[in-house]
């Protein structure tokens, strides 16, 4: 449905002024074919500029965002924006853009 609504939209939407949230996602890798993300990505992410610009602070241990120095979410790869449950600066609980989003930005400034 999502496919065919998009293909009767005129060129030049503005994408930039969309904002997309998942009312429910199936527990399957988000590359799964059984995944609402997917189907999403491939019919409307993908065609979605990237960031212009990503304002970064830097925490004094080296963090930004919330990818902190040595912590398994340095590695990933596949999503976005990705949960963290145990920061080691409080809160423990939090959300970040992962490091492929971050390296993607036409231009990223501290």
């Amino acid at each position: 449905i999502l496919e065919k609504g998009l293909s009767s939209l005129k060129d030049g939407v503005d994408f930039s002024k969309w904002h997309v949230f998942f009312a429910d996602e199936r527990v399957v890798p988000l590359d799964h074919a059984d995944s609402n993300y997917l189907a999403c990505h491939d019919a409307l992410f993908q065609h979605l500029p990237r960031f212009d610009v990503i304002l970064l602070g830097m925490g004094p241990d080296g963090h930004t965002c919330s990818l902190f120095p040595g912590h398994v979410l340095l590695n990933e790869s596949a999503l976005w924006v990705a949960s963290i449950s145990d920061s080691p600066k409080p809160p423990p609980k939090r959300i970040t853009l992962t490091y492929p989003v971050v390296n993607n930005a036409a231009a990223v400034r501290p």
